[in-house]
């Protein structure tokens, strides 16, 4: 089923100064108001302005990405997928990852990839973590 999109261009535009830039990119926002189809639309734009680009692209809603449950699965999982460089990492529902933001922490430090996440506030601690990075 082909699902119509809104392209929300004022919105990748703000975050687009912000790539290749050494602090993780979080989208906030509420349940189903577009974050996804932000984050699918600026991985679209990296690819068109870095055309030899790594992406990698988590959905946890996805069943092949079920066996990603903590952090330590997915540091292993993004390591095994990284190039030499120009690595851009989107995941999709991180809060369905346990303690995911200590993978994230590690991953920005050791500047491996680029790291733009949608995120819903639920009650989850974690993404409190981040700011001011």
């Amino acid at each position: 089923m082909q699902k119509s999109i809104i392209v929300r261009k004022e919105y990748s535009k703000r975050i687009r100064p912000f790539i290749n830039k050494s602090l993780i990119k979080v989208l906030m926002g509420q349940r189903r108001v577009g974050k996804t189809y932000i984050l699918r639309q600026l991985s679209k734009d990296i690819r068109q302005l870095v055309p030899n680009a790594n992406i990698i692209f988590i959905d946890k809603e996805l069943d092949e990405f079920s066996a990603i449950r903590n952090n330590k699965d997915l540091y292993t999982y993004v390591n095994t997928r990284l190039q030499d460089k120009d690595n851009y990492l989107f995941i999709d529902e991180v809060q369905e990852i346990v303690s995911f933001e200590l993978a994230l922490r590690s991953l920005l430090n050791e500047e491996k990839c680029d790291i733009c996440l949608p995120y819903t506030p639920c009650g989850h601690q974690g993404i409190e973590d981040f700011r001011g990075r």
